[in-house]
């Protein structure tokens, strides 16, 4: 006998883009979409009237597909409120190391959890989730393997110095898990054009549009970012060499982030900008001429107190909005 079916209806369901069923009703088998039309329609197919379906009825509400969080770093969910807001990024980022050292791999992995457990709630069920730690690594896999949200693991990559790019890219990728479960893709991020040497980030983007595999980059995020790249001073400048971490070989681009990253073969492939507060107009429009999809983070800009909002740019450059 055929197991009866599990109905939920609202008031609206909103199936795919441009498509709203007033009334409507979903159908899941075992966790399985079946069918989604009029409620009045499988009211009559199931004869729910006489209990023949589990029927859950939200009443005045709607019923969507799971939501995607394009951009989000499992590993540091618990911080959030730990550092107050500052229009300095590197003092956060000083901050945000500080309060991060020392977290062992339990601590590591109560955070990704605490992710999971928040997306969930919010209705989030596809994650594109920054990998940095080596330790985060198997409690996102776990994660994705059991009943938390679907996730692609970009896989973080830093280094300045362009004698160890193929080390690190290595290093990245020996820590894929070989089958990774379903529910688990794997991608790289390159961190930032701050943070990752030009012979690092060719290889990268090279390797990630061979494959068709996505790559994410954190893009035009401050305007520190732009002075960094375009004459090789500044505040991150400070910062990396506080850090011990500014290769002597390391060189300025001599122009915006977003030409560096057109110059380093960006948008190739499946591409991902995230922030993209202080590129252009004509940057967006390339991005969008490239398929370059743009990661906006409204919680990021109204941390920084960044100016202007990038989101009129965005949305008139025709490139694909995510957040």
């Amino acid at each position: 006998m055929t197991r009866a079916p599990r109905i939920f209806r609202a008031r609206w369901v909103v199936p795919e883009p441009g498509v709203s069923i007033r009334d409507g009703a979903v159908v899941c088998h075992g966790g399985t979409v079946t069918d989604c039309q009029a409620w009045k329609n499988l009211r009559a197919q199931w004869g729910a009237a006489s209990g023949e379906a589990d029927v859950v009825d939200y009443g005045a509400a709607v019923i969507l597909p799971g939501l995607i969080n394009a951009h989000t770093h499992p590993e540091l969910t618990d911080l959030a409120g730990a550092i107050e807001p500052t229009p300095h990024f590197t003092d956060w980022l000083r901050e945000l190391m500080a309060k991060r050292a020392g977290w062992d791999a339990s601590r590591v992995a109560r955070s990704v959890q605490h992710c999971a457990e928040e997306s969930l709630a919010a209705g989030v069920t596809c994650l594109g989730a920054i990998g940095a730690d080596p330790l985060a690594d198997r409690p996102l896999l776990d994660t994705a393997a059991g009943a938390g949200p679907r996730i692609t693991l970009f896989q973080e990559l830093i280094s300045l110095d362009p004698f160890r790019a193929e080390e690190r890219l290595a290093a990245a990728l020996s820590r894929r898990a070989a089958p990774p479960p379903p529910g688990l893709h794997y991608a790289l991020s390159p961190h930032a054009p701050y943070t990752v040497s030009e012979n690092l980030m060719m290889q990268t983007l090279e390797r990630s549009a061979r494959l068709g595999e996505p790559v994410c980059v954190h893009v035009a995020e401050t305007m520190e970012e732009d002075t960094f790249c375009r004459t090789g001073r500044g505040p991150i400048r400070d910062f990396l060499e506080s850090l011990g971490v500014l290769a002597d070989a390391w060189r300025a681009p001599g122009m915006s982030p977003v030409a560096w990253l057109a110059r380093c073969g960006f948008g190739r492939g499946p591409s991902l900008a995230v922030h993209a507060h202080y590129a252009s107009a004509e940057e967006m429009a390339w991005m969008a001429k490239q398929d370059v999809s743009i990661c906006f983070c409204p919680p990021s800009h109204r941390f920084f107190g960044h100016s202007p909002n990038p989101l009129g740019l965005i949305i008139e450059s025709g490139a694909r909005l995510c957040i």
